[in-house]
């Protein structure tokens, strides 16, 4: 006799083994999904709410309890000591100067007024220029001796730099030797500086990479200024750039030994450097004018770096403010960033 057909209502009987393999996976697999997949999914329901919530600012509401969010403060600006009392001691130059009719003298005095507005701005050490909302210096300041008081500010400038601290050193010598190129303009030719670049940087370093880095601007200097000689005209500007070479291999020299006495792996030449065109004496000069700046920041990065050679370093910017006088202002101002 033939066994009976498990039917709904009778439970109880027994199930043939193929039916009841068949509804095992049934369980195991359409009805009910594996544990792995019902993980996945969860994970991904929480990890978008957790964005939603970053995104609505959730996470960052103070009412909310949590870990606090942070905030970046920036750094207070830097005024060095004695800006505004040397800032007042432009007065009387800028004024003589922007009230002449040459228009040579007035260069001069833009020059100064950007000066006044460095020392005066909100934030002297940045190398930005703060802009003419800034405000020039008083028209209504008495005229005086320029090359006098231009002396004076320089003074000023160069015993703030003796003393001062690594970078304001190098801001206070930058603004130095700008101030004597600026009395070089009362005598001589004088070339308007460039802008400001707000991305001019100088490394902060230790004594050896701050040697490596003027001997590099020496190797620079020297190439250029031998090249550019042989493209001017005899001449005054061919007799001070002459003499601005052997100046140049002179201290190249002297870093050399410098080097050597305190064990530095100074850089060697290179057998050629780019230049720019150097069709006619403008473009010679204005060639050894932009090398001459190179040697300036470099020695400015060393005098901002140094402990041991202070004064060395020094000396090697306030000679190199000498090159290039005349007809190339190495405007130094807001150096380094």
């Amino acid at each position: 006799m033939p066994e009976p057909r498990p039917t709904a209502d009778r439970p109880d009987q027994p199930r043939p083994p193929a039916v009841a393999a068949a509804a095992g996976r049934r369980w195991a697999g359409a009805e009910h999904p594996p544990w792995p997949v019902v993980g996945l999914v969860a994970a991904l329901v929480l990890g978008l709410v957790g964005w939603i919530a970053n995104a609505a600012g959730w996470l960052d509401d103070p009412a909310l309890a949590g870990w606090p969010a942070p905030t970046a403060v920036p750094a207070a600006p830097v005024v060095p000591e004695g800006a505004l009392e040397v800032a007042g001691l432009i007065f009387p130059a800028w004024a003589a100067l922007a009230g002449s009719d040459d228009p040579g003298r007035r260069r001069l005095a833009d020059s100064l007024a950007l000066h006044w507005r460095v020392l005066t701005g909100p934030d002297p050490l940045n190398r930005v220029d703060p802009g003419p909302q800034a405000a020039t210096p008083e028209a209504a300041a008495p005229a005086a001796d320029v090359a006098q008081t231009l002396a004076q500010v320089s003074g000023a400038e160069w015993s703030r730099a003796q003393t001062a601290p690594g970078v304001e050193a190098a801001w206070w010598a930058g603004l130095a030797g700008s101030t004597d190129q600026i009395m070089a303009g009362l005598t001589g030719p004088y070339v308007a500086p460039p802008p400001l670049d707000p991305w001019a940087t100088i490394a902060v370093g230790d004594d050896a990479q701050g040697a490596r880095d003027l001997m590099a601007a020496y190797h620079q200097a020297v190439f250029t200024t031998a090249a550019a000689l042989g493209r001017l005209s005899r001449g005054p500007a061919w007799d001070q750039a002459a003499a601005d070479l052997r100046h140049l291999l002179q201290g190249r020299n002297d870093l050399q030994a410098l080097g050597q006495a305190q064990l530095w792996e100074l850089p060697q030449a290179a057998p050629a450097y780019d230049l720019p065109p150097l069709g006619d004496d403008q473009a010679a000069l204005a060639a050894i004018g932009q090398a001459s700046r190179g040697l300036a920041a470099a020695a400015a990065s060393w005098l901002a770096s140094t402990s041991d050679q202070r004064d060395r370093a020094l000396q090697e910017l306030s000679w190199a403010r000498q090159l290039g006088q005349g007809w190339a202002s190495a405007y130094w101002v807001g150096w380094p960033d």
